[in-house]
């Protein structure tokens, strides 16, 4: 019932290269990555930004170990609502978190398409966590990679941060 299909992936860097070799009876266009972010020239204000997402309860488990983790740590950062944050901003604007992500010297957070299309774009460096029994995400972050997009699992962003 379509006349074609776009992809919202690069031709050049692909993220999804092997997924997008699906023989369709439509043609495939590759319209690029989707961004609803610009990158700005902002002094850091924080060393992480971390973004919480996803399904519940895996959310909160998530948000609780990077609580507990960030911290532990002598930085500044910035994260969902909880008392033991330095900084919380909920629910912010596209505005505002396209501030926060610029005023960020790392984003730690789930590896979406979307989030990860969002880095990319912006060339931000992050640490990209898959949510456990998320395939796609699980497959992103096996399969994609930049000079400074780091996926791995929450033991290996502990090693990370160092001490």
């Amino acid at each position: 019932h379509f006349d074609c299909c776009w992809i919202p992936d690069s031709i050049e860097q692909p993220i999804v290269a092997d997924l997008n070799q699906v023989e369709l009876n439509i043609p495939k266009t590759m319209i690029g990555w989707l961004s609803r972010f610009e990158k700005e020239e902002l002094p850091p204000k924080q060393d992480y930004l971390f973004i919480s997402s996803g399904p519940l309860p895996e959310r909160h488990r998530f948000e609780k170990q990077m609580h507990k983790l960030l911290a532990s740590k002598n930085t500044k950062f910035v994260c969902p609502d909880n008392e033991v944050i330095k900084t919380a901003v909920c629910n912010p604007s596209t505005e505002q978190l396209n501030t926060l992500i610029n005023e960020s010297k790392w984003v730690v957070s789930r590896n979406g398409y979307t989030t990860l299309m969002e880095m990319i774009s912006l060339k931000q460096p992050a640490y990209l966590i898959p949510t456990p029994k998320q395939y796609e995400q699980e497959w992103l972050a096996t399969n994609n990679s930049a000079d400074f997009i780091f996926n791995g699992k929450i033991e290996q962003f502990k090693e990370f941060l160092g001490p």
